[in-house]
This record gives structure tokens, sequence and C-alpha cells, in this order.
């Protein structure tokens, strides 16, 4: 029996500067998952502003996860960093999963469960490639994901595109190199 590729997205609402929040993530966040992957942090770009700074991404199958529904993921108190737990999300027809080279601009766009309207998404001329995966549980904060690769010269465009729409969040996100912090 094949298992599914579960993404489980754990969104941060905080001001913190990367030197301060990706210490106090790996030791309050990253230690309650139990994946044996190691999971993707990606920093909001300045150049676009919604409410989550920063974005973590666990890939795995789906007995991978221990914590899906029914962990209480840990707040940080003393630094004032809300955790919301975007849940998990499979890929929308068996897609391959975008390989962002240097020159790309990753686009991380949460879109509201009214937003059925996905072929507008795929129809965005500015797009290189794009990533849709959906809820895959009842409890998702989000009815779809979408990561989007695109040209650092239209990432300010389709951003505006996608503000445009309902219910959706959307920014420019840069992966955090962890280890060099």
């Amino acid at each position: 029996m094949t298992k599914n590729i579960i993404a489980q997205y754990v969104c941060f609402i905080t001001e913190l500067k990367a030197a301060t929040f990706v210490p106090e993530w790996e030791g309050n966040i990253k230690k309650n998952i139990q994946n044996p992957h190691e999971p993707l942090l990606f920093e909001q770009g300045n150049e676009t502003k919604n409410k989550f700074r920063y974005i973590s991404k666990y890939v795995g199958s789906e007995d991978e996860f221990t914590f899906m529904n029914e962990i209480k993921l840990p707040q940080f108190p003393a630094f004032n960093v809300k955790v919301i737990s975007a849940g998990g999300y499979i890929s929308l027809e068996n897609q391959k999963p975008i390989v962002f080279k240097d020159t790309d601009t990753r686009i991380i766009a949460f879109l509201g469960h009214n937003e059925y309207d996905l072929e507008y998404y795929k129809k965005l001329p500015l797009s290189r490639q794009l990533y849709i995966s959906q809820a895959y549980y009842e409890s998702c904060s989000f009815g779809h994901v979408i990561e989007f690769s695109v040209s650092e010269k239209d990432a300010a465009d389709l951003i505006l595109h996608l503000k445009q729409r309902p219910g959706v969040e959307a920014a420019i996100y840069r992966e955090c190199l962890i280890h060099q912090l």
C-alpha cells in the first residue's frame, strides 16, 4: 500500500529576527515533531508583508507524523511569537515538488477554504512553476497551499495578483540557513 506524502506547515507570527527566532524554533518546535526528515524553515522576504513571518514545512509519509491533529504546539510567550498549525496538505494531481534554483523566487500562498478556482492560479502568466497541495485533514487552516517559482523581477507583480483574491495569504519566502546561524 502506497503511503500519502504529506507536507505539514506550521506558521509563526512574530517580529523576531532570524538570529533570535531560529534557536527558539529549534528548541521549542523542531524537537516536538517526530519526523525523520529535516524540516525546512522559510523567512518572509522584505519585499512583501503578510501575517506569517516564518513558515516551517515538514514533508514525510502520513505514518511519519505523530502530531497532525492532536499535538498542542508550544507558544513562545517570552518572545511574543504566535504559533499556528496550518495542517497537513497532500499534492494535487500527483505533482512533483518544485526544485528551486538560486535564481528562483519562492512565493507561498495559503488559500482559504472558499477558494475553489484553482485554474486561476494555474493560468497566472508570471509563474515559472507551481505546486498545489490540498488540505488532507478537516482541521487544516486553509483549503490549499500553493508554492510558486517565479523570476525575481516578476515576484512583486505575482504577489499583487494573488492579494487581489479574497482569503489569500501570500508572500515571498526564503529558506533560512539554519545551520549557519
